[in-house]
């Protein structure tokens, strides 16, 4: 739960809006699969590059604009908090090393800021918003 005055939630809204930015975008290309307009080889990743370029081909216009350099720019930025296993990326579920070797918990204070979850709010919210839009527009 978010607590805008408690820096301990900040790494658990950060990890939920990056979660909902990456299942906006799998769900996307689930409906785009499902009505036969597209063919995706991989979903199961963080990297949704190849995502893209797929969503932005011509015959799915209205995504095009869902999915614009500048945005799948912001999406790909949130992507690196996801969970990984290395030890010296910033994450939102394991221990990670700083950048002078120390050890950091995802939670703890100063790791996420309250600016990057205010972002990453209004980037899930935005994502999502666009893409019903875009996807109603579509499949009619």
């Amino acid at each position: 739960m978010y607590v805008e005055a408690d820096e301990a939630t900040y790494c658990q809204a950060a990890a939920k809006y990056q979660q909902a930015a990456e299942k906006i975008v799998k769900a996307v290309c689930a409906s785009v699969e499902e009505k036969g307009k597209a063919t995706f080889q991989n979903r199961y990743t963080h990297n949704l590059g190849a995502l893209f370029t797929v969503l932005t081909l011509p015959s799915l216009k209205p995504l095009d604009a869902v999915f614009d350099t500048s945005r799948q720019t912001q999406i790909n930025s949130l992507m690196q908090i996801a969970p990984t296993r290395s030890t010296t990326l910033r994450n939102t579920e394991y221990p990670f090393q700083g950048a002078a070797g120390e050890w950091q918990a995802p939670a703890a204070k100063g790791v996420f800021s309250k600016a990057e979850v205010t972002e990453y709010a209004f980037l899930s919210s935005q994502l999502l918003t666009a893409a019903k839009a875009a996807l109603a527009e579509l499949f009619p």
